[in-house]
């Protein structure tokens, strides 16, 4: 009887405790969230022995990795019909992504670093007990330790937004064009999120992915993905009425910790802040007319970037380190980059960067020509050199943009030191230059 009344008591305090946090509903003027980037010191993925140069290289490769992602999803998806539940099947696996958000999952709180993933609708963390999981830097989430965690019905609507044609209790299987596989129970839980202004904020109930039967390309560099893309799955629309369909990141330079708000922020820039349609979501596409380098124009060819077609179209995204340019339009940008530098070019690749420069000091960086993109809708983004580029060691400074045979996209290096606002519903990207830190 005695263990009967500590268990009642136990289940009053913390029911309490869940009432008398502030919910997501009440975060008035936005929920604003820490971002990490993962080789700062603060990531559990950081490596302290890794050199600028291993940081540069492996932040190259997941950018290769995420490129191919991108393209297959672009090629899963028709941008006449929009969204589908079956689009989320069609891409190769890739939750290595640069940026990390920690929420705490359950009632019993289990911290869990996500990737913040604007490529992805799906959120969803491997889940104990498991049957095949990667390694990753915490422990597993296990559903036994909380009291809300409860699986969905197949008929349930949330259900219908991942498997569609299911009986019984609702699961989820996203099978990857590479071989890679993640499935698991669809479920809701409650989520907590850590805020500066309103301490920890539940948000009940989130729908996301239980995964216990995770293989492939995994290399253990991630507990899972928050999904900010643009579809009934992801925590934008599933908090949509609440946040307006809403989210904006502000990250910096520096590998100081960043930030992710949710929902209409009452800390944007008020001045400086441009627009543009966004044309597509999960990717989001954007309508790229030019590029200009130092100002001078490189001349796109008009057409080149199309949002209706999808072997054309030029993407914004949280999950790529550096910027791609399709094959021509990359030639073009390093002819105006060779025309307006004047540093001693070097003759052979340095590692993966295609065009490099050795320098006298590592400030001579800040001489190298900005690149300003310009969109629809008379917007132009303009990208200083300390975002452009890579200073490397040995004073050698490198164009941190690849060449694709036919993938643009504007990578979050890139994005550095901006305000970048998404409105999905509404269908249009703000974006601004942003001191993030005071924010």
């Amino acid at each position: 009887m005695a263990s009967l009344k500590t268990l009642a008591i136990v289940l009053f305090i913390f029911s309490t405790s869940l009432i008398f946090r502030p919910s997501i509903a009440g975060t008035i003027g936005g929920l604003r969230l820490k971002v990490t980037h993962r080789d700062s010191p603060d990531s559990p993925f950081y490596e302290p022995n890794a050199t600028d140069y291993d940081r540069a290289r492996l932040a190259f490769d997941r950018s290769q990795s995420r490129a191919c992602y991108l393209k297959r999803a672009l090629e899963g998806k028709s941008l006449v019909t929009g969204y589908s539940p079956s689009s989320i099947k069609s891409s190769p696996l890739n939750v290595d992504g640069e940026y990390i958000v920690t929420v705490l999952i359950g009632t019993d709180q289990q911290e869990v670093p996500l990737v913040m993933d604007t490529g992805s609708d799906l959120t969803w963390t491997q889940c104990d007990p498991c049957k095949i999981c990667f390694k990753q830097p915490v422990p597993l989430f296990r559903p036994a330790g909380s009291g809300t965690y409860e699986q969905r019905d197949c008929t349930d609507p949330l259900c219908k937004d991942v498997n569609p044609g299911c009986s019984g209790k609702c699961t989820y299987q996203q099978t990857y064009l590479d071989g890679s596989k993640s499935s698991g129970n669809y479920a809701t839980e409650v989520f907590f999120f850590k805020s500066a202004e309103f301490g920890l904020v539940n948000a009940r109930p989130v729908a996301f992915g239980c995964g216990d039967n995770n293989v492939g390309m995994f290399d253990g560099h991630a507990a899972g993905v928050l999904g900010l893309g643009g579809n009934p799955p992801s925590i934008v629309s599933q908090f949509g009425d609440t946040l307006g369909h809403v989210f904006a990141y502000c990250v910096l330079s520096s590998l100081e910790p960043g930030l992710l708000v949710l929902g209409p922020s009452f800390h944007r820039p008020q001045e400086g802040l441009q627009k543009t349609p966004l044309h597509s979501s999960t990717p989001y596409i954007l309508e790229l007319m030019d590029i200009s380098v130092g100002g001078v124009s490189i001349g796109v060819p008009p057409g080149t970037f199309d949002p209706t077609k999808t072997d054309q179209a030029f993407v914004i995204d949280s999950g790529i380190w550096y910027s791609y340019l399709p094959q021509d339009v990359y030639n073009k940008a390093v002819a105006a980059v060779k025309n307006a530098v004047h540093f001693p070019e070097l003759g052979l690749p340095f590692g993966p960067f295609g065009l490099c420069y050795n320098v006298t000091t590592p400030s001579d960086i800040l001489r190298f020509p900005e690149f300003t993109y310009h969109f629809s809708g008379d917007a132009n983004w303009r990208v200083g050199p300390q975002n452009m580029y890579i200073g490397e060691e040995n004073n050698v400074v490198c164009l941190a943009v690849a060449p694709d045979q036919k993938l643009g996209a504007l990578g979050i290096r890139a994005q550095r030191d901006t305000y970048v606002e998404y409105s999905t519903l509404r269908g249009v990207l703000n974006f601004g230059p942003a001191n993030c830190a005071e924010l």
